[in-house]
C-alpha cells in the first residue's frame, strides 16, 4: 500500500486549519492511505485542540499533533518529516485548501524519476468581504505583480520551474537533503527547491489551484513582502545563488523609477504629475492583462495599490538586506 504523509505547520491558525483538514480529507485517494500530522508552533489559541478534534473522526491511517516550542516554521516541517512514514510527503499550510485530486495528480507526477518535487498554483481568497481583502487577492493573483513567478500565473502550462508552492516529495529524497534549512524562517520553500533541483527537476502541474487566504490589510501585506524581500537577498548572499531575471527587473525597476521620478520632480513639477498619471495608468494596465476576472472600478483601483504595496515591500526589504550584514527579524 502507498501511503501519503501530510504535514501541516500551524501557529495560531484555530480559524483557518479546519478547511485545510476538510481539504486533505476530502482527497478523492483512500482515507486509509494518508497520514496527517498538524505540528502545532506552541500557538496561543485553541488550533492544537481544534487539529485533534478533526483528525481523531477522520478514518485515516495515523494522525499526531505535536508542538513544537521552537515555533517556526521550518522546525515545524521538520518535526513533520521526522514523524512521517510515507513514501511521498504533502507540505500543506493551515490557510490553504486543496483541490480534491491534488494527492492524487501530484503522485502521479512523481512517478517519473527525474521529477524532485511537484506542486500547483496558489490561488488567493479574500480573508474577508472587504473592499481591501479583495483588492489584495486580486493583487496575489495577477502575475505580472509578483516577479512572473509561474505558481502565482493562471496562464502557465505544466513543466520545469523554479519553485514549487508548497510542495510534494519523496520521502526518501527530502532526507536526504535534511528537509527544510531551519535558518531560513521566510523563503524556506523556494530555499529547499533549489536544493531539490540538484536531485531533479521541480515541476509545475498546471490545473492545481490551491486556495491562500493571504493577509487582510496593506499594512500587513507591506510587513509580509518586506520581509520576503530580506530573506530573498539572504538567500542570494548565504547560497551565492544570483537572482533570477524576474527577480532582477523587481529590483531594478523601480530603483529606475524612484531616480526619474526625483529628476523630473526637480525640473518639471507639471511633468511630475504627468509622470505620476502615467504611473498610474501603468498600474491599471498591469491590473487588467494580468487578472482572471472583471471587477469593480473600486476594487481595480484597490488592486493597484495592492500591487505598489507588494513592490515597495519586497524591493525595500531586499535593498536593505542587500546593504545589511545583519539578520531580519523572524
Amino acid at each position: 500500500m502507498t501511503l501519503t504523509t501530510v504535514v501541516i505547520p500551524a501557529r495560531n491558525e484555530e480559524a483557518d486549519l479546519p478547511a485545510a483538514l476538510a481539504s486533505v480529507l476530502e482527497q478523492t485517494v483512500a482515507p486509509d492511505t494518508i497520514e496527517i500530522v498538524v505540528v502545532d508552533g506552541a500557538s496561543l489559541d485553541q488550533t492544537a485542540i481544534v487539529a485533534k478534534q478533526i483528525l481523531s473522526a477522520a478514518p485515516i491511517h495515523r494522525w499526531a499533533v505535536l508542538t513544537n516550542h521552537k515555533a517556526t516554521t521550518p522546525t515545524n516541517l521538520n518535526m513533520g518529516l521526522d514523524w512521517a512514514q510515507g513514501d511521498v510527503v504533502v507540505r500543506v499550510d493551515a490557510r490553504s485548501i486543496l483541490p480534491a485530486d491534488y494527492i492524487e495528480r501530484t503522485r502521479k507526477v512523481l512517478t517519473d524519476p527525474a521529477v524532485a518535487t511537484v506542486g500547483g498554483r496558489q490561488a488567493a481568497r479574500p480573508a474577508t468581504s472587504g473592499l481591501e481583502a479583495r483588492s489584495i487577492s486580486r493583487a496575489l493573483n495577477n502575475p505580472f505583480a509578483n516577479g512572473g513567478a509561474c505558481y502565482r500565473d493562471h496562464r502557465a502550462s505544466s513543466g520545469p520551474c523554479d519553485t514549487a508552492y508548497l510542495g510534494v516529495f519523496r520521502t526518501e529524497q527530502l532526507r536526504s537533503v535534511d528537509g527544510w534549512a531551519e535558518d531560513f524562517t521566510s523563503n524556506q520553500d523556494f530555499e529547499l527547491s533549489r536544493r531539490m533541483a540538484e536531485l531533479g527537476t521541480v515541476w509545475y502541474e498546471a490545473g492545481l489551484p490551491v486556495t491562500y487566504t493571504p493577509r487582510a490589510t496593506f499594512r500587513a501585506l507591506l510587513q509580509q513582502y518586506r520581509r520576503f524581500g530580506r530573506w530573498k537577498s539572504i538567500y542570494w548572499r548565504s547560497t551565492g545563488d544570483r537572482p533570477r531575471p524576474r527577480q532582477l527587473v523587481l529590483l531594478a525597476v523601480p530603483a529606475l523609477g524612484v531616480t526619474a521620478a526625483g529628476v523630473i520632480i526637480i525640473t518639471s513639477p507639471a511633468r511630475a504629475l504627468r509622470t505620476a498619471i502615467a504611473g498610474v495608468a501603468a498600474l491599471g494596465l498591469i491590473d487588467h492583462v494580468g487578472s482572471e476576472q472583471s471587477a469593480s472600478l473600486a476594487e481595480r483601483t484597490g488592486s493597484c495599490a495592492a500591487m505598489a504595496t507588494i513592490g515597495v515591500g519586497w524591493w525595500t526589504g531586499a535593498v536593505q538586506e542587500i546593504f545589511s550584514k545583519g539578520n531580519p527579524e523572524s
